[in-house]
Formats: C-alpha cells, structure tokens, sequence
C-alpha cells in the first residue's frame, strides 16, 4: 500500500504479510501516520513500513511491526521519518 495525501492512520488486517510505502518526507515535513496491526495477525503477517527511495525511518531503510496488536506512530522531519512511539502490543 501506498499511502496518499488523506491517511494519517493505517489499520492493517488479514492474513498477508503487508508492506506500507511512506511518501517523500521532502514535502510531508510536520506530518504525523499512525500504523497499526488491528486483529493480532503481525507475528505470522509482518508489516513492513517502508522509506520513500533511500529515506529513512530513524535511519533504516525499512522498520517491521511484527508483534500482534503493535503500533507505530511516525513523524516526518522533512527528510527522514522518525519514531515517536512504540508500542509492543498486549502480554502475551
């Protein structure tokens, strides 16, 4: 998926592993997305969050929510993304 100029959350489900595409962090400076795993599937279904080109989420490439019921919420600072918090998901 790719997301587009109107997502600000990114509720994923099914069982397929999934891979979020950001968008240039040059014109999406102050933009805050929240991504998460809504029905417990990201241990066997990873979401792949992925940097536009060879941008960055906190200076990797890609970041992988692969815990059941994770989120993540990400800010852009004009030229990379960054993580502003995570969460791991309910014990199991």
């Amino acid at each position: 998926y790719t997301v587009t100029d109107t997502d600000w959350l990114l509720v994923c489900s099914g069982d397929s592993t999934k891979t979020i595409n950001l968008p240039a962090a040059s014109s999406n400076t102050g933009r805050i997305l929240h991504i998460k795993d809504s029905e417990g599937n990201a241990n066997d279904y990873n979401i792949t969050v992925d940097g536009n080109s060879s941008e960055t989420i906190d200076g990797d490439t890609t970041y992988t929510i692969n815990q059941n019921k994770a989120s993540i919420s990400l800010i852009c600072t004009g030229t990379e993304w960054v993580l502003v918090s995570v969460y791991s998901g309910p014990p199991p």
